[in-house]
């Protein structure tokens, strides 16, 4: 999997490939991981009624508190994968502090999450063939968008593919179109 590049908004930074989507949340310096709670909290419409395409795959909220005191309680932009191994963190020194050593946030929490096309159960199930990924515009609601033509592993490559596809296929529609027969109709 090719990683598009991170972007960085208020409080965070992310990227994304074609299967998951990572959220470093910054942290003050000496932040323990026993230090943190970091959890998945269903989206209030979730599941509530009849499923529908509103709520069937409502996003939840990443949710990040060092001690009691909250990081990040925002809601995802997308849905994610839910359930016991959906959620893979870490605490980590910060890039930048190794750099700059007097600057902060010197501690990064990194969250990966499993991406969840809207009306599928399960993104693993699906065959990569199948070229089925979502690119997110956005890691939070109301985060800035990105332009996700502009990500490298939506680039020429799979393009290409795509288009020789469509033109194999286009001519095969009009090859049948050219030797279909008429069917004459008796409206009387």
């Amino acid at each position: 999997n090719q990683a598009a590049p991170p972007w960085e908004a208020e409080g965070h930074v992310w990227s994304q490939d074609q299967k998951e989507v990572v959220v470093s949340v910054f942290a003050p310096p000496g932040t323990r991981a026993k230090d943190l709670v970091v959890s998945l909290v269903p989206s209030p419409d979730a599941g509530k009624g009849k499923p529908s395409a509103q709520n069937q795959a409502a996003p939840p909220r990443l949710s990040v508190s060092l001690q009691g005191k909250s990081l990040v309680d925002k809601e995802l932009a997308y849905p994610v994968q839910t359930g016991e191994d959906a959620l893979d963190w870490q605490v980590m020194d910060s890039p930048a502090a190794r750099k700059e050593p007097s600057s902060a946030p010197s501690r990064l929490v990194r969250i990966t999450m499993r991406k969840k096309v809207p009306g599928d159960s399960d993104l693993s199930t699906l065959p990569r063939e199948a070229g089925l990924i979502l690119w997110w515009k956005r890691v939070f609601s109301g985060d800035e968008a990105i332009d996700v033509a502009a990500i490298p592993a939506r680039q020429a490559k799979h393009m290409n593919n795509n288009q020789a596809i469509w033109q194999e296929a286009h001519a095969q529609f009009r090859e049948m179109v050219e030797k279909r027969e008429p069917i004459e109709i008796d409206v009387g």
